[in-house]
């Protein structure tokens, strides 16, 4: 398994032990604030490593791959995402911050982008025997207080850690929803991972898990707790594949 994109990927490194202990080897590659396919220009401060890991690491390493194998999308994708709620922020969501061909990108070209490369992307990938696996978007937790603040170092005085409904979350990722439903439909080796109801599995999600256990490590990515659990479902949707 051939794992690709930013720091989300890294921030779930738990989540590849179980499928590790089984039997298949994983390569974790990652780039700060990356995006994916590679016309998707990122105009942060990681441009230039993001543009050298879009034109040469990844491809050196997709030379590489052999029947069988399968590269996994995991990144954040909240840059695809759109709300009227202040709260449910993304990542790089002003219209200047990804260029394409250039100029500005909003959300509907964002994900007509993405469409286009990840299905070319996966014709190609058909013809050598290789699948693609992406992880759905998480909950939008970027604009919201960091996790830190809901909790102290006493249980008993924990403060209330939940955070938007679910609801919320799946209307403000919808339009990545059809995008991934669309290259689903057009790739039969094309297929979605979805961890948003491990990690809200109610209607309200909260920074902590039904155990007490953190599920965030900061406003973005996951914790080592929540990759292991979200680890078991991975694996055994991999072995589905």
């Amino acid at each position: 398994i051939l794992v690709i994109g930013n720091s989300q990927n890294v921030a779930q490194i738990r989540m590849y032990e179980k499928v590790v202990e089984k039997g298949f080897n994983v390569i974790l590659t990652s780039a700060w604030g990356c995006h994916i396919p590679k016309r998707l220009k990122t105009q942060n401060v990681w441009r230039e490593s993001c543009n050298d890991y879009q034109e040469n690491v990844m491809q050196e390493l997709v030379s590489n791959l052999k029947n069988g194998d399968i590269v996994a999308l995991i990144s954040d994708f909240s840059s695809f995402s759109k709300s009227d709620n202040p709260y449910l922020k993304g990542f790089d969501m002003s219209e200047g911050s990804i260029l394409v061909d250039g100029k500005p990108s909003d959300n509907r070209l964002r994900n007509y982008e993405f469409v286009k490369g990840i299905n070319n992307l996966a014709k190609k990938f058909d013809s050598m025997g290789i699948s693609i696996v992406v992880q759905h978007m998480g909950p939008l937790t970027r604009g919201l207080s960091k996790v830190q603040d809901c909790i102290s170092l006493f249980k008993w005085q924990r403060k209330s850690c939940e955070y938007h409904s679910k609801s919320e979350h799946l209307r403000a990722r919808k339009d990545f929803d059809a995008s991934l439903r669309e290259l689903r439909t057009k790739n039969s080796n094309f297929f979605v991972f979805d961890p948003i109801n491990i990690v809200c599995p109610d209607f309200s999600c909260s920074y902590l898990s039904p155990k007490g256990t953190l599920l965030f490590r900061d406003r973005a990515h996951f914790s080592d707790d929540a990759s292991a659990m979200i680890s078991d479902k991975f694996f055994h949707f991999l072995i589905k594949i």
